[in-house]
């Protein structure tokens, strides 16, 4: 074993087999550890690809639980979609009702999840004495991106609505 010094390792390791046995160097095995700024690189790439695999499962299960409470919000007014639908409103305006409180509900939701995003990172680099970096675009991209997150999840309480008969939800 050989100690080198910081950030030496690679350049010790290619003199290594000349010095040891200059006339066979090919016959000397020399295994120097990674390069730091190698090796923190791909810890970066790791941990912003586990970042995004989250972020995607938390899409996921953010428009299945919109959806979710979409379709119980629709299945509980039923009564007073079908009432709005007897007094004269369109399955448009149903769907355009539904769909604007699906968007605020993701807007809210948007606006929710940077604030804590923004307190997490706060939390997580001066706990570990680094300097928080934010990128102020990610604010309304977060709003905007809840919005349309909203307007996904509730697409099938929209299209459940609209198919709503008045005279069905009357007898009721």
């Amino acid at each position: 074993m050989l100690l080198t010094a910081a950030g030496a390792a690679q350049q010790v390791a290619r003199q290594v087999p000349i010095a040891v046995n200059p006339y066979s160097p090919e016959t000397v095995s020399v295994q120097a550890p990674s390069d730091a700024k190698g090796l923190r690189v791909k810890i970066e790439q790791g941990v912003q690809t586990t970042l995004i695999a989250f972020s995607i499962l938390a899409i996921v299960v953010a428009v299945a639980a919109l959806t979710n409470a979409m379709l119980l919000a629709v299945t509980a007014r039923r009564g007073e979609i079908g009432m709005r639908k007897a007094l004269g409103a369109r399955s448009r305006h149903v769907a355009w009702l539904l769909a604007a409180e699906s968007a605020y509900v993701g807007a809210v939701g948007g606006a929710v999840g940077l604030a804590l995003g923004f307190v997490a990172v706060l939390v997580i680099t001066l706990t570990q004495q680094w300097t928080p970096v934010f990128d102020i675009r990610l604010g309304p991209l977060a709003v905007v991106a809840g919005i349309v997150i909203g307007i996904l999840g509730g697409t099938t309480a929209v299209a459940r609505a609209v198919r709503i008969r008045p005279a069905d939800t009357l007898r009721q």
